[in-house]
């Protein structure tokens, strides 16, 4: 039993941060995913979805099997979804139904999974800022203190699917692998079109960026595959209504930004679960205010260092720019109503999710300081 210890030890370090990213997200997920199908009441049982939208992707994959093409009326080609990406992850669940049956909990595994894929790339964006390991605990943490986000994940939605797109992009451009990362970026343009505003902000912080490597380069390669995503989408929508961009988005459009904000920004930190959305709200902005300070006090020094971002501070800045500029492209697009705020979170809980790493920032520089302190106070008892 000793030898058979002593050989998985030796395979697997478990003290590595994947294995803990991978290990402790994998618990929490299906520790969570399995109360909200069993004890929530929320459309959350293995039966039905809370969203008529869950059932709406269904009918085109259903279209997509019998016809060949995603149709919601038999042989009718239409453009009534906003989410092409989801619509062709859920091909292989549903396929699988016709054989198992239960396709609304099927459903609801797929996008739990992709909801724990999604934490385990936050919590290395966190550890690549800190280079702590605990960080990669804390984030998973604070990730699963948003109220909606263990909701969205058995939702049987592309919530998770974006989230997943969005932090494995800014793993791969925090590494400088550039294509990497617009290949994940464009994919979260077709997970939630809302996400485009994120690409188009990463696109311009490149132009303010100074390394080695030229910025039209880098833009190139993060661009080509969301130019060559985007155009089949916008030409597949041309070609089947005469709009650039599907029904959906004319429908539920509403240039209302000031009063979207004033509706949702309570909401998001204040609203079912107050004292989660305090204690988010307080250290992401403890994180941010941080970065900014040391950012003033390094004046923008960017060394090489290890192939990721070494200023950790500019890091997080980038992407609290990024998450802003998403937030304005929901709120000034979208119509959020009243009563559904929670539900309509599907817009804009992946931006929120991006901002966990700051979040970690802010708790790792606090527990960094008291450390310090008690240091020099032990020092000086001693000296």
């Amino acid at each position: 039993m000793n030898r058979i210890t002593q050989i998985i030890s030796k395979k697997i370090q478990f003290d590595d941060p994947c294995f803990i990213s991978i290990s402790v997200s994998l618990l929490f997920t299906s520790v969570i995913s399995y109360w909200m199908l069993t004890g929530s009441n929320k459309g959350m049982s293995i039966t039905e979805f809370p969203f008529d939208d869950a059932w709406i992707h269904l009918v085109y994959v259903r279209g997509i099997i019998n016809d060949g093409v995603p149709t919601y009326n038999s042989k009718i080609l239409e453009t009534g979804l906003s989410s092409l990406l989801w619509l062709i992850v859920l091909l292989p669940p549903y396929i699988l139904s016709l054989y198992l049956g239960n396709l609304v909990l099927i459903v609801k595994i797929y996008s739990a999974i992709y909801g724990w894929l999604a934490v385990i790339g936050c919590s290395i964006i966190s550890y690549n800022i800190t280079k702590q390991k605990k960080s990669i605990i804390l984030s998973i943490i604070l990730i699963f203190l948003l109220p909606a986000y263990p909701f969205m994940m058995v939702s049987g939605m592309e919530v998770t699917l974006s989230c997943f797109c969005l932090s494995y992009g800014v793993i791969f451009w925090l590494k400088r692998k550039y294509l990497k990362s617009g290949l994940f970026l464009g994919l979260s343009c077709l997970a939630r079109p809302e996400c485009a505003v994120v690409l188009l902000m990463f696109l311009c912080i490149e132009l303010t960026r100074k390394e080695r490597e030229s910025y039209l380069n880098r833009i190139l390669q993060t661009s080509l595959f969301p130019f060559l995503f985007g155009s089949f989408w916008i030409l597949y929508n041309l070609i089947v209504s005469g709009y650039p961009l599907p029904n959906t988005f004319y429908v539920k459009a509403d240039l209302s930004l000031v009063k979207n904000i004033k509706l949702v920004f309570p909401k998001i930190f204040f609203g079912e679960f107050p004292v989660n959305g305090i204690v988010l709200l307080f250290f992401i902005a403890l994180g941010v205010t941080i970065s900014l300070k040391k950012i003033y006090q390094r004046k923008n020094n960017l060394c090489e260092k290890e192939n990721i971002l070494p200023n950790n501070y500019l890091t997080v800045l980038y992407i609290f720019i990024v998450v802003c500029a998403g937030f304005l492209g929901v709120f000034a697009t979208r119509h959020i109503y009243k009563y559904i705020t929670f539900f309509q979170q599907r817009y804009y809980l992946p931006f929120i999710f991006l901002l966990i790493p700051a979040a970690v920032l802010g708790i790792s520089e606090i527990v960094k300081n008291n450390l310090l302190k008690k240091r020099n106070c032990t020092e000086n008892l001693f000296f």
